[in-house]
């Protein structure tokens, strides 16, 4: 399969649609967890940092050392953010919401008026908590998570997550989260000086600075394991095929970029695939491998990039790694810590 050709005409886009539907069956939509930033976002179910910090103390503490924490600190001090607000025309950073959705974390004050609290904290990656945070502390009658009875705890993780909560568990839901705000396709934001994003990796982030396991490590940060990190590496090169798609679809003058970045991640995918046979994988490689850039609309992009998001969440949901040692080779062993990579 050529990793040059993956886009085109209305025609193969159906096919597309088709073969995905075919390969991944026919169940109902997966309740995805509600962002805490851009369209689904309510400030006014946010409860802040500070809540979720009364229970998960080890994970805030490790969450006050990250860039996360200290960016909305510095970002209205520092002169390239200046530099981008004032070509945008903005001039409170902490109110313009082209900023603050991404930045910080939004809430409704007892005034009544929307504020930034902190900078990306728990529910900018886990949903807002006001309509899950009752349900997810419901340890019914156990004074530890560790003691729960299994049935309950299962029954707690399904109605937090209908509540728009992204659990640990949601692999997608949570990475959908990081590509949502760290790769930028608007192309006014970038023009303003706004860096693209372009260099975003997923899992080496995961496994570094924004690691907070402790749940799975038993009181220990513990790294993640390699059975997750196959299944985080196979999802971000869908999500980023995905976005590099939704990019192309803006039409914002970004198009070479995204061109660039779409062709990188299909053919990563296309190695997967080869030493590791995926379902989901194989049904975006042999719809997009006929496709050509030069035919392809908005419309047709689109429907491509929902396709992919779909492969994705169906991929999550099916594997749990442990039948994807074939694809460790590909794996980036690197991790980062803000400006250090280890």
């Amino acid at each position: 399969m050529s990793p040059e050709r993956f886009i085109g005409p209305a025609w193969a886009v159906l096919a597309l649609v088709l073969l995905v539907g075919a390969l991944l069956g026919n169940r109902g939509p997966r309740q995805p967890g509600i962002p805490v930033s851009g369209p689904g976002w309510s400030a006014g179910d946010v409860i802040g940092p500070r809540a979720c910090a009364e229970c998960h103390e080890e994970e805030a503490a490790v969450w006050q050392e990250s860039a996360h924490y200290h960016g909305s600190m510095s970002l209205t001090r520092d002169p390239l953010a200046q530099e981008i607000a004032s070509a945008l025309g903005v001039r409170r950073i902490k109110n313009d919401s082209r900023c603050t959705s991404c930045h910080f974390t939004v809430l409704v004050s007892e005034t009544g008026r929307e504020k930034a609290i902190s900078g990306v904290s728990c529910e900018s990656c886990h949903g807002p908590a006001r309509n899950w945070v009752d349900l997810h502390d419901d340890l019914g009658g156990a004074t530890s998570s560790a003691e729960e009875p299994r049935d309950h705890k299962l029954m707690r993780l399904r109605v937090s997550e209908q509540g728009g909560m992204n659990h640990v568990e949601s692999v997608h839901g949570l990475a959908e989260r990081c590509y949502s705000c760290h790769v930028i396709d608007d192309a006014a934001l970038v023009a303003a000086g706004h860096p693209l994003g372009d260099g975003f990796e997923l899992l080496p982030w995961l496994r570094g600075e924004v690691r907070h396991n402790f749940l799975r490590g038993n009181g220990n940060n513990a790294d993640v394991s390699i059975d997750r990190r196959r299944v985080l590496f196979v999802v971000g090169e869908l999500l980023d095929l995905e976005h590099a798609l939704r990019g192309l679809a803006r039409q914002g003058g970004l198009t070479g970029v995204f061109v660039a970045r779409a062709r990188e991640a299909r053919d990563v995918l296309c190695r997967i695939h080869e030493r590791q046979p995926i379902p989901q994988v194989r049904g975006i490689l042999e719809c997009s491998e006929p496709l050509t850039t030069e035919d392809a609309s908005s419309s047709d992009l689109t429907i491509v990039a929902d396709a992919v998001r779909k492969a994705a969440e169906r991929f999550a949901e099916a594997y749990d790694g442990s039948e994807l040692e074939a694809v460790d080779e590909l794996i980036p062993l690197r991790t980062y810590y803000g400006n250090e990579d280890r």
